[in-house]
């Protein structure tokens, strides 16, 4: 292999403050640091094989490449830094309503050394509809694994924080189902939240869970990922054994049936060559005081209830003849 490689990044798009992740090899284990676009960036984070760094609030969209302890040159690789249009300026639509409600894009993938890019702006998703996406891939990639960010709305709701199970990824007419497939978190069926509890990143029906969040700022809360910090968005799939050189297509369909004024929206969309899953994380679970040993029930609590979602969204429980309202964002109005 040859000396100071980049391969690939992770996200290849940020807003300044948002930490970014380079892959590769030969970085060595003294720091260097990051040049974008002319501007030097300390990391906060440096192996042989992976550098983090934070996007700088004056940093802009160009060449990324490391420079070792040693001062050697890594090769380029283009990065873009997101940031809120002025007033009077608009993105150009690229999309376009196509029959039977399928959002539909024909232009290929843009290859950025070592990943392909996708789609990079924000695409989004109303109930009924697909978005399919063309990408081409080289031939005899050493790995392929679908890296995209996404969040879910609920107007006329702005929650921010918890989850549902709502979204479909389909590749070559192949849904992905598979828990071991998500390799962004160390176990998929077993991720523990801020409050400590542990969540099954897919539901029962093969559809992924996405966050609630009205845009895309980093945030971290009781109900969202520990192992994801700040970023609750990211998905990334080990799709290798989906894809072949060549074209390629993509399908991401809404599969959240209970209220129609769900929407979505997904951004960064892309392939990476190679991606290795995080360890075990640790402390995200400890309880002060218990040493690691399960807590098992003195009494029998099994009691007769009667539980009813309310049109509000919150739930009414009766235990004993007594009846206890509960709030809950994790409902949705007239569902549950």
């Amino acid at each position: 292999m040859e000396g100071c490689t980049i391969k690939a990044l992770s996200p290849a798009a940020a807003a300044p403050g948002e930490e970014v992740s380079v892959y590769g090899w030969g970085f060595g284990g003294d720091p260097g640091y990051v040049v974008l676009s002319g501007l030097k960036i300390d990391p906060v984070a440096w192996s042989d094989k992976k550098v983090t760094f934070p996007v700088p609030g004056d940093g802009y969209s160009g060449n990324l490449y490391i420079r070792t302890s040693g001062q050697v040159k890594s090769n380029d690789i283009g990065f873009s830094v997101e940031r809120e249009l002025p007033d009077g300026q608009y993105e150009p639509e690229l999309l376009m309503l196509a029959r039977h409600m399928v959002w539909s894009l024909c232009m290929m993938a843009e290859i950025v050394v070592g990943q392909t890019v996708i789609r990079s702006d924000e695409i989004r998703l109303v109930h009924g509809q697909d978005i399919v996406l063309s990408f081409r891939l080289p031939k005899g990639p050493e790995g392929a694994f679908l890296a995209l960010e996404g969040r879910l709305e609920m107007p006329p709701h702005k929650w921010r924080g918890g989850s549902m199970h709502c979204v479909d990824y389909v590749v070559n007419d192949h849904k992905l189902v598979d828990l071991s497939r998500l390799v962004n978190v160390h176990n998929a069926g077993d991720v523990a939240t801020f409050g400590g509890q542990s969540l099954c990143w897919r539901g029962v029906y093969g559809n992924w869970r996405l966050p609630y969040s009205p845009d895309w700022k980093p945030f971290s809360a009781e109900n969202t990922l520990a192992e994801l910090g700040r970023n609750p968005y990211a998905h990334i799939l080990d799709i290798t054994d989906r894809v072949r050189p060549g074209e390629n297509e993509l399908r991401i369909r809404h599969n959240f049936p209970h209220w129609d004024m769900a929407q979505m929206a997904f951004r960064n969309i892309r392939v990476l060559p190679c991606y290795d899953r995080p360890e075990a994380p640790s402390g995200v679970r400890d309880v002060p005081g218990l040493d690691g040993k399960p807590v098992t029930p003195r009494t029998d609590h099994r009691v007769d209830y009667e539980a009813e979602v309310r049109t509000d969204g919150g739930i009414s429980i009766t235990v004993s003849g007594d009846r206890y309202l509960i709030a809950s964002v994790f409902s949705c109005p007239a569902v549950g």
